[in-house]
């Protein structure tokens, strides 16, 4: 057992760690994964094997392929990992392992036994889930716009060049259905089972063993058995040409260009129309001769780059002066409704319709007026994302007029850009990113100016509380049934606020200069119960905000507490590693002690709506806990996160129960309560997962990350909604109003209350 979680940690790490290397990998392991090699796992086949996709103990998916028993051997496949292991580029799938398990079996030859050698070949490859190209081609109307056919055109001549240029690789299958996608549409040359590696001054091999898919084979491939570079060239003008046609074979090119123009006069100006129509036929033309029978008249990987390079040149230069924004933004003019004193926010919503991801940033006229930091961040493709603009509080009538923003927008292409962003370097970060993409030239940055206005008769969707003066906010909690939002701050003082004076009700000090992790209402007894960095547990009645008692709960600062919903239990855990369960209604006498099960802090517990006697526990140990109220030992450990776990929360979905933690890895995991499985991986924060929240009326859930922002997830598809962005620092904790759509978000710097619209 131990091997199997060592070997999924390894197969795991490879998976987030891009420039970790492939390995061998146990047999084991990728029969745990695909379930035996499972016909429901299987998710391709052809002449060379069948490829299943893994499920790792984490969620995370991998594709597995395991080779056909005539097909195995040794030779080959030494052959095809040797391929694989030399492969490193953004256009080549990534090829994380491989097994070449063999084992002696006794088998019944003839009427005698005799020991045979049973052999398994495995290759294992991080999991491609939008599909191939040849799943995306029709004809040139179907499905795919002009821009996403020559990334991928472009994108394949990129991994082409980098096989025969850098490593002296033929592919010598390539064909659509060995080009994958990405969520990005990134296209990803795989199956190398034919590939054959060159020596340097290697230029052909003559074979007898012709093996391929025709109409992709080169005819001096298929008749005599020659093997070149040029051989991949003609495949890839074949590609090529399907791509912009949707047919193999060479047809009627005018009438293709005709249809091209026409779909693109739609949405172009008349100087990129000839731009992009040019580019068009510069494809076609490439395709062609990549086609010529006669390999020397065949071009280079490195001239049909070039070719294409030149009709960027002249898109980018003619699409300067017409921007075609990439974003749907509204509206182009921020209306405040001011009030001197308050923190007036105004959201901006940015509607990204494409499949790529998009990044954006936000630059006032006048930054000291607003909450600057994180007025950045990447919209997902085909979602939509809130920027909430905040204007600090001012003492006067600000000047009249107009202020100006300069909203920046642009493509993001590498996969792993703009993903993992420090507290505090946001900033830093994004300006790069938009410094480089200028550079590079790859794609351009596109811009436009937004105006702002202060009107106090302008609506608003969301209000936002200041906490400021109370030092950094560190836990939130809000009333069932009173407009109230309870507090805890950094410098160990609690505060009662309304939120619909938007005033504060209240405040004391619990523990001076220790940060109040924890505080929730007891509402059954108007209390306020807080969890001191001191270990203590503080009772305050907040009708009178006098304190009822006090107690040494735990020898360490107190990291969480759960409020039993019907019965008088309360929860404490610390960084001792302890939890323990108090009756409030007995005197807070200590009923029961759980403790030598998590080897690291407590972040969280929750009681389960449920069931009255089960709860949950988070941990530093990268696990999740559940357990009976009747007995002191946990009864299950659920890990996959790779780092941290700090807050969870129970749903359902239907008639079947899940949890969802957050994690400081940046995701949240949905977890099968029933089966005890991780059935999702919710993947959208650039810095840890601070936050989680199921939404009592609606099926949404909620992660709030330590980026500032709030992820939206449907609960029946796990599909990402929208992202909130009130630019108010750290999400500490995500709360829901009883009986509405409302929300309640707390960061470091306040409170921000909104309406989730689900439609």
């Amino acid at each position: 057992m131990e091997d199997l979680q060592g070997a999924s940690s390894a197969l795991e790490m490879r998976l987030r760690d891009r420039n970790a290397g492939p390995t061998d990998l146990p047999l084991s392991l990728f029969k745990s994964i695909t379930g035996n090699f499972s016909d429901d796992l299987e998710i391709g086949s052809g002449g060379f094997g069948v490829v299943y996709k893994g499920v790792l103990p984490s969620g995370d998916a991998v594709a597995v392929k395991k080779l056909s028993d005539c097909l195995i051997e040794d030779k080959s496949f030494q052959e095809e990992v040797s391929c694989l292991m030399r492969t490193k580029h953004r256009n080549i799938v990534r090829f994380l392992g491989y097994c070449a398990d063999t084992q002696g079996i006794m088998m019944e030859h003839v009427g005698r036994y005799v020991l045979a050698d049973v052999r398994v070949r495995l290759l294992c490859f991080e999991y491609i889930g939008n599909g191939s190209l040849h799943s995306r081609l029709g004809d040139e109307y179907y499905e795919l716009k002009w821009h996403d056919r020559y990334r991928i055109i472009k994108g394949v001549c990129q991994g082409l060049r980098y096989l025969h240029e850098e490593e002296n690789i033929v592919h010598l299958d390539l064909k659509p259905e060995n080009v994958l996608l990405d969520h990005n549409m990134v296209p990803k040359i795989s199956d190398f089972g034919l590939s054959r590696l060159f020596n340097k001054q290697q230029t052909r091999i003559i074979t007898s063993n012709r093996m391929g898919s025709r109409g992709y084979m080169a005819p001096e491939y298929l008749d005599d058995g020659i093997i070149t570079f040029k051989s991949d060239i003609y495949s890839l003008g074949v590609i090529i040409l399907e791509i912009v046609t949707g047919k193999r074979a060479p047809c009627n090119i005018e009438y293709v260009f005709e249809n091209w123009r026409a779909r693109l006069q739609a949405t172009l100006s008349h100087l990129l129309l000839e731009a992009y129509c040019h580019q068009v036929r510069t494809c076609v033309e490439i395709a062609l001769n990549c086609m010529e029978a006669n390999s020397q008249n065949r071009p280079t990987i490195g001239a049909i780059i070039t070719a294409l390079n030149e009709t960027e040149a002249g898109c980018q230069e003619k699409e300067t002066a017409t921007c075609t924004e990439l974003l749907e933004i509204q509206p182009l003019e921020l209306r405040f409704a001011f009030e001197l004193n308050k923190l007036i926010p105004c959201p901006l919503y940015l509607s990204n319709s494409t499949d790529h991801r998009i990044a954006f940033r936000l630059r006032p006229e006048n930054p000291e007026r607003y909450f600057t930091e994180w007025l950045c961040g990447v919209v997902p493709p085909r979602s939509y994302y809130t920027l909430t603009v905040t204007m600090k509080e001012q003492k006067q009538h600000p000047p009249l007029g107009r202020d100006e923003f300069l909203i920046e927008q642009s493509r993001i292409m590498e996969d792993d850009q703009l993903k993992d962003i420090s507290q505090g370097e946001a900033d830093v970060e994004f300006s790069n990113f938009f410094m480089e993409v200028e550079k590079m030239g790859v794609d351009r940055v596109h811009e436009l100016e937004l105006m702002a206005v202060c009107d106090p008769q302008a609506a608003t969707t969301s209000e936002v509380m200041s906490t400021i003066n109370f030092d950094k906010m560190v836990s939130m909690d809000v009333h069932p049934t009173e407009p109230w939002i309870l507090t805890g701050h950094f410098n160990g003082h609690v505060c009662m606020w309304n939120y619909k004076t938007k005033a504060m009700v209240n405040s004391f000090e619990v523990t001076r200069e220790q940060e109040v992790l924890t505080v929730k209402f007891l509402s059954q007894k108007q209390w306020i119960v807080a969890g001191g960095g001191d270990g203590r547990i503080y009772v305050y009645n907040y009708k009178t905000m006098k304190r009822v008692k006090s107690f040494k709960a735990l020898s360490n600062q107190i990291t969480c507490l759960g409020i039993h919903p019907t019965e008088p239990y309360v929860l404490a855990a610390s960084y001792d590693l302890v939890i323990k369960m108090w009756n409030w209604e007995n005197g807070w006498k200590l009923t029961r002690k759980f403790e030598d099960e998590h080897s690291s802090s407590v972040m969280q517990v929750a009681f389960n709506p449920k069931d009255v006697k089960s709860f949950a526990s988070v941990s530093k140990d990268k696990t999740f806990k559940i357990w009976s109220i009747d007995s002191p030992h946990a009864n299950f450990t659920m890990a996959g996160h790779m780092s941290y776990v700090r807050c969870l929360d129970y749903f359902t979905r239907g008639d079947r129960q899940y949890l969802i933690a957050g994690s400081d890895d940046g995701t949240a995991k949905i977890w099968d309560l029933h089966k005890k499985i991780c059935v999702e991986t919710l993947k959208g924060h650039a810095n840890r997962v601070s936050a989680v929240c199921s939404h009592p009326e609606l099926p949404i859930l909620m992660t709030g990350s330590r980026d500032g922002t709030v992820c939206l997830w449907n609960s029946n598809s796990f599909r990402l909604e929208g992202v909130l962005n009130f630019g108010l620092r750290k999400v500490h904790a995500l709360a829901c109003m009883k009986g509405s759509r409302r929300v309640v978000i707390g960061h470091s710097y306040g409170l921000a209350i909104t309406e989730i619209d689900h439609h």
